[in-house]
């Protein structure tokens, strides 16, 4: 059973969207995310040539680690939005020791914003 102050702000997300949507000037909805991967990240599974002359030399994981933050919407990403950093020496867990809010309001103010067309 979902608490009733997620479900009240479902409902008002989706009335919001609706409103937007059925505006004679709407304005464009854009979605972020953000993630992290290893220098050395593979599938855990993946094609290889038997003699070993291609394919994962290292352990999967290891190496530096890569922040990246990326938004889009209907036309696809939003050119210019990408972030993409190598995460802090010795961050330990995952990367929010390396994206925190001040990087990302940053990210988001300066790189985010200013590339939206239309504005928000």
């Amino acid at each position: 059973m979902e608490k009733e102050d997620i479900v009240a702000a479902r409902n008002k997300y989706l009335s919001y969207i609706q409103k937007n949507r059925e505006s004679s000037n709407p304005r464009p909805e854009v979605y972020l995310d953000e993630t992290w991967i290893n220098q050395n990240q593979c599938v855990e599974r993946c094609w290889t040539v038997n003699d070993g002359s291609a394919g994962p030399k290292l352990k999967s994981g290891r190496g530096a680690r890569f922040i990246i933050a990326h938004a889009g919407g209907r036309q696809g990403f939003i050119p210019g939005a990408l972030l993409m950093f190598r995460s802090k020496n010795g961050a330990k867990g995952d990367y929010h020791d390396s994206m925190d809010h001040e990087r990302f309001k940053a990210w988001f103010k300066e790189q985010l914003l200013q590339n939206i067309q239309g504005g928000c």
